[in-house]
């Protein structure tokens, strides 16, 4: 009976928060949305509030050779997105960085650059379900 009682006050004692902590301290679950931030939405020119980057002016396909009538993407292999990285996990949310300034500009003036957008929200989500389950399950049955 007392094993019974501990599993309802393990229960009791799940927070959200230090589930979010838990998964989110994970190298690979860090990896894992910084791919889908640059694979899944900046390479095709999406942003974290799924609005996308502007069309590429006249001057950059003339000077740089872009494709005209195309949007920007930010298909990148150099500094910037190796500058990715998550430089806080708390209960509550985690910070993303990267170094956004490239060639003098600020990329970040176009939009939400960092963070996932709903469709790479759900990708997430359901990648970590096993974790959270197995998370969920270790606690509740944590004999202390």
């Amino acid at each position: 009976m007392d094993r019974l009682f501990q599993v309802i006050r393990n229960i009791e004692s799940l927070a959200t928060g230090k589930l979010f902590f838990v998964l989110f301290s994970k190298t690979i679950n860090q990896k894992l949305i910084i791919r889908l931030n640059q694979e899944n939405q900046l390479q095709f020119g999406i942003l974290a509030d799924d609005k996308q980057l502007p069309f590429y002016s006249k001057t950059i396909v003339y000077d740089y050779g872009k494709p005209s009538g195309k949007r920007w993407t930010l298909k990148d292999t150099g500094a910037f997105y190796d500058s990715f990285d998550i430089v806080q996990v708390t209960e509550k949310d985690l910070t993303i960085y990267a170094d956004s300034v490239k060639e003098g500009i600020d990329l970040s003036k176009y939009g939400a650059i960092l963070g996932l957008n709903e469709e790479s929200f759900e990708i997430l989500r359901d990648k970590l379900i096993p974790q959270i389950q197995e998370i969920i399950l270790n606690e509740i049955l944590a004999v202390n």
